[in-house]
């Protein structure tokens, strides 16, 4: 890592400016490439096929305080940002169709939890009747929960979970980080009404101001712990 105290002279020597990415430790690439490679491509076959569906799902805690962005200003000038110190938090449980992402279910309720995450497995599998539901997730104890699964094992739903300690596989994940830009940084609400308001009009409006910036965002295109490429087919038609 090299440090300028100037962006302009770092720049012809090729260098860029960038945050420091986070490493997870226990993250193992053998099984990132193993899910990218054998187990996604398997299930998104079946979406091919007309008999299945495939959505990436996550639970967020955004908390009602003003989060500070990045942006480009003039040097010397100043922005400043009202700010408050709420701790009331907006609990989401969404998940995101992996072909057409700006399709979107999703739930804000009291609690992420297994009856939460039950409810959108049921309104996903009226959404698509007939066809086989495969719902891609992380390790977190709501999902793994013991009758939650008994209830899947007779649904025509099924958890497909991913490797311990890989957020960078979950399409989700990308779209908390649009949700963050749009929607939360930078952006004071006054009241936690307001900023639960706030969110829930980009959720609702995804497909209508965000579909374009979604469908790039979101797409099937993946790098594992160890910075292996793998690009996925998806469909973008509408």
């Amino acid at each position: 890592m090299y440090y300028f105290r100037d962006e302009g002279l770092a720049a012809p020597f090729g260098f860029c400016l960038q945050t420091d990415p986070i490493r997870t430790q226990q993250a193992d690439e053998a099984a990132q490439v193993e899910f990218l490679k054998e187990t996604l491509p398997a299930i998104l076959e079946e979406v091919k096929a007309g008999t299945a569906e495939v959505y990436f799902a996550d639970g967020s805690h955004p908390t009602h305080n003003t989060k500070t962005g990045r942006g480009w200003i003039r040097k010397g000038a100043d922005f400043e940002i009202d700010c408050n110190s709420g701790r009331k938090r907006v609990k989401i449980n969404a998940a995101t169709r992996a072909i057409k992402p700006e399709h979107l279910g999703f739930e804000i309720s009291e609690s992420v939890n297994a009856q939460s995450t039950q409810r959108m497995c049921r309104d996903l599998l009226k959404k698509h009747p007939g066809k086989k539901i495969y719902f891609v997730c992380d390790n977190a104890r709501y999902y793994r929960c013991a009758w939650l699964q008994k209830w899947a094992a007779n649904q025509r739903i099924e958890f497909v979970f991913l490797p311990p300690y890989s957020p960078n596989l979950n399409l989700v994940e990308r779209l908390w980080r649009l949700l963050r830009k749009k929607a939360i940084n930078s952006i004071c609400y006054e009241t936690y009404d307001k900023f639960r308001s706030g969110i829930i009009h980009f959720l609702e409006n995804i497909k209508v101001e965000y579909k374009a910036e979604v469908r790039r965002l979101l797409s099937l295109n993946f790098r594992t712990v160890d910075n292996t490429s793998v690009h996925l087919a998806q469909t973008t038609s509408v």
